[in-house]
């Protein structure tokens, strides 16, 4: 019988047990009706015949379990008969009586009813049947179960949304896996017992979409059980974008890869819908790499006798920086391609050219140039074979990006990972490492410096006052590369660590370590952006966090103000969150809206909280004012040329624009022209404003009498130009302005240099914070390590170890080791030795 149909079983037996208790409760009430209880067992009579016959359409004439229903039709009939004599029947008697023979009837169904599950599986994409592979297995090898793999068609679209064309990969799966026909299958007559998706996406997805009658609000109408499980496996994060998406509300059950996956979610998802049971990727390739398949004849020349390297070129790493991006395969493949000791193995993403044709569309020609060299000049491998595991299993070691699921799969088999900087397109230069240092320094409301000590990743700098360098000090007990702790301050004998994505605090006493515990509210990356102090009360601003933490460097204690990220940081149409402007003004921090509608001020010294509108609109970024008190406070906006100069005591605005002719901004990300983040900060004098510019190209002087703007030529050159590939071009720059008295700094951050600035002269002279020491920065770098909870093992491409370096066996730090890496990712894979999909069949069926 189909497990659907046993159900019906299963609903009877329910019955029979309520009607029992029905009989019992009439029986041992002190007004008994006997007629009642009668009429009960009369019903629970009929409905025996009535499962007697279900069971013999379904299994057969002569089944035990309709045997059984038989006699309990005769123990109904006797016991009606017993309560309905003179003599009567006592409720305990009719209940032990009616419950022994319904058990029996429970038991024989469950031993005698053999149940027949149907279990069907939907991949769209051949490339990506490992992610359903093993829990197919499992269900396959349960001679009780038929498990049917149904390719379903899917659709590339144009980048207006409309379909562009079809396809069905069902031509393209392993041999040994039976393809059946969606179009021959009666979803609504079979009604499959469990249904196994790995497209989660419905209509939601820009590039491409499966066909609407398998998008998940629909086969939720064929089946009791709908299960999707994820079409990748990460190292230990997920991206923002995989929150929420419509198959998570249809589906029954999702099967995340550990525990820690459970907090990546959003909260509207029920936490019971969650199997923490590991990933099928990871079952097929910790199994293959133990028993590596035969290479394709044509790759086996090209791989004789040579460590084979595997090229991933993902979507994240492509969309992030695309012209980078190309640069850096032409480097890539430029390193590689006279080396004769060393295979590289090329593998882009399979949706790689249907992304860049629908979304960087002007790159395509570039890419296909690149692709055709590659592939004509022949001295590497290009793979677009289906089965990503079996490359996996021929590789040894995985240079490419580290935002891609490709990397887990190396990580759970232990092979070596190699994460690449995609800006890197040269090797570094002997002085490149001096722009990637700079000293901390933290300037106070009462004037005062904090610029004695400076935190590296997991190490703490001194300033050794005599010879003005920064000294190593010590290193603190976590990862050097989760960027755990942004932030070091000495306050009264004690260094205080604020967090960037640690939810905690760590306090440093001479060589005592403690932490103070912020609630965890998050799993992800990226909790807090910065910390402001102001006297002894630090103000720890959310990123991803819910609340504003407020500590007490006096008391240690910690204080929360609910929900500011969500009033405070608005979420970009790429998913960059940036925070809307704070300020301290009076004693009080004011924190504006991410709409600029609404603005709260938090007291700093009783904590007490206000709110006002502000009559405003748009995010604002950036605040200066003449002084500290000054009630006029000059806003400048995420995006455009419109400043505002809001008086916080009449809560009067006006409103400049200070646009210039040749005004023109650059994502610095996508290198495309933008008009957001023109402006970062500005020095308001009495009679003008200045405004540095960020990704605008022109400092601009406005009049704000006359409302007049024009160019401030300025002492700094204005390139939109990176440094070099190992210095990126972020921005210009940003003023600094002393609290108590009219000097002025300037950051100039395409060469990472500091200014001492006369605003009227224009004089600049360089200085630094502090120097390093060469030696001691070229030792925190680690090599292979575990940098973070969200990649758990891996070295990193960068100024201490270039690709060459890999290649050449001459990684600075500490050597790959396999065991370690293994240890390390079992925190991200519940099924370590490659079981998921056993488990997962078992816990469902």
């Amino acid at each position: 019988m189909r497990k659907y149909k046993f159900k019906l079983v299963e609903n009877y037996i329910a019955l029979f047990r309520k009607i029992n208790e029905g009989v019992f409760a009439e029986l041992s009430s002190k007004a008994s009706d006997i007629s009642k209880a009668s009429e009960y067992l009369q019903t629970a009579q009929q409905k025996a015949i009535d499962l007697g016959t279900y069971i013999e359409q379904e299994e057969g004439m002569g089944h035990k379990t309709v045997s059984v229903l038989e006699e309990f039709c005769e123990i109904l009939y006797e016991i009606n008969e017993e309560v309905l004599s003179e003599q009567g029947l006592s409720a305990n008697s009719a209940k032990l009586r009616l419950d022994t023979i319904v058990n029996k009837i429970e038991r024989s169904s469950k031993e005698d009813i053999a149940i027949q599950r149907l279990a069907v599986f939907l991949p769209y994409k051949s490339s990506m049947w490992d992610s359903l592979e093993s829990v197919w297995q499992a269900a396959a090898a349960d001679e009780n179960c038929t498990a049917l793999v149904i390719p379903i068609p899917y659709f590339d679209k144009n980048p207006d949304g409309s379909v562009k064309a079809e396809y069905w990969e069902g031509d393209d799966f392993p041999e040994y896996v039976h393809i059946t026909s969606y179009e021959t299958f009666d979803f609504g007559a079979e009604h499959p017992d469990m249904i196994f998706i790995h497209n989660p996406y419905d209509d939601s997805n820009l590039v491409t979409s499966v066909h609407p009658f398998f998008y998940s609000k629909e086969l939720k109408k064929y089946t009791d059980c709908l299960v999707y499980i994820p079409y990748y496996a990460t190292a230990g994060n997920m991206s923002e974008g995989q929150a929420l998406l419509p198959s998570y509300l249809n589906a029954d059950y999702i099967v995340i890869q550990s525990e820690k996956f459970r907090g990546f979610f959003d909260p509207i998802v029920p936490q019971e819908k969650f199997l923490p049971l590991g990933s099928p990727k990871f079952d097929s390739a910790i199994k293959k790499c133990m028993n590596p398949p035969e290479p394709p004849e044509a790759w086996k020349q090209k791989m004789a006798g040579k460590k084979v390297y595997f090229y991933n070129t993902s979507l994240n790493g492509m969309l992030d920086d695309t012209e980078a991006f190309m640069r850096k395969m032409v480097y890539v493949f430029d390193i590689f391609r006279n080396r004769k000791d060393v295979c590289l193995l090329w593998r882009p993403h399979p949706l790689f050219e249907k992304t860049l044709q629908s979304m960087r569309a002007q790159y395509l020609p570039i890419y296909e140039d690149i692709r055709d060299k590659y592939i004509r000049e022949d001295w590497g491998i290009y793979d677009t074979t289906p089965n990503i595991e079996d490359t996996i299993a021929l590789c040894d070691v995985y240079i490419g990006d580290a935002a891609t699921s490709v990397t887990s799969l190396f990580g759970v088999a232990g092979k070596p990972l190699f994460i690449l900087n995609n800006r890197i397109n040269e090797l570094p230069n002997k002085e490149d490492w001096k722009y990637h240092v700079g000293a901390q320094a933290i300037q106070l409301i009462d004037g005062t410096w904090h610029k004695d000590y400076t935190l590296r990743g997991n190490r703490i700098y001194k300033r050794n006052q005599q010879e003005d360098k920064m000294r190593f000090l010590m290193s603190i007990p976590v990862p050097s590369g989760g960027g755990y702790y942004n932030m070091v301050f000495d306050y009264k004998n004690k260094l205080y660590l604020f967090p960037g994505n640690a939810q905690d605090i760590m306090v440093v006493e001479g060589k005592k370590i403690r932490t103070i515990a912020i609630d965890k509210k998050i799993e992800r990356a990226g909790a807090f952006f910065y910390t402001s102090i102001v006297g002894h009360m630090a103000f720890i601003w959310p990123q991803r966090y819910p609340d504003l933490v407020i500590f007490n460097m006096e008391t240690e204690e910690v204080f929360y103000l609910q929900d500011i990220s969500d009033f405070n940081v608005a979420t970009m149409p790429d998913l960059e969150r940036v925070p809307a402007v704070k300020f301290y003004y009076k004693g009080k921090f004011f924190i504006l809206s991410r709409d600029g509608r609404k603005m709260i001020s938090v007291d700093i010294v009783t904590l007490d909280v206000q709110a006002f509108d502000t009559g405003l609109e748009g995010l604002y970024i950036g605040a200066a004012n003449r002084r500290i008190d000054d009630e006029n406070i000059w806003f400048i906006p995420y995006a455009g040329t419109e400043v505002v100069r809001f008086n916080m005591s009449t809560r009067e605005k006006k409103k400049y624009d200070i646009s210039v002719e040749g005004l023109v901004g650059l994502d610095r990300r996508l290198k495309v022209k933008s008009n957001h983040r023109l402006f970062s900060n500005a020095v308001v004098m009495d009679d003008r404003v200045i405004f540095s510019p960020n990704w605008g190209n022109k400092f601009v002087e406005l009049n704000p009498v006359t409302g007049e703007a024009k160019e401030w030529v300025s002492p700094f050159e204005i390139t939109q130009k990176d440094f070099n590939c190992y210095v990126a071009n972020v921005g210009i720059g940003n003023f600094v302005k002393d609290a108590l008295e009219d000097k002025y700094k300037y950051y100039y951050s395409p060469k990472r240099q500091w200014y001492h600035i006369d605003i009227q002269s224009k004089d600049i002279e360089p200085f630094a914070y502090g120097e390093f020491i060469r030696e001691e920065i070229f030792d925190e770098n680690e090599g292979y390590y575990s940098p973070s909870e969200w990649m758990k093992y891996c070295c990193f491409e960068g100024l201490y170890n270039s690709l060459e370096d890999l290649i050449d066996n001459n990684i600075h730090g500490a050597k790959h080791d396999k065991e370690l890496q293994i240890r390390a990712f079992s925190d991200i894979n519940a099924s370590a030795t490659g079981d998921c999909g056993e488990k997962v069949y078992e816990y469902l069926k």
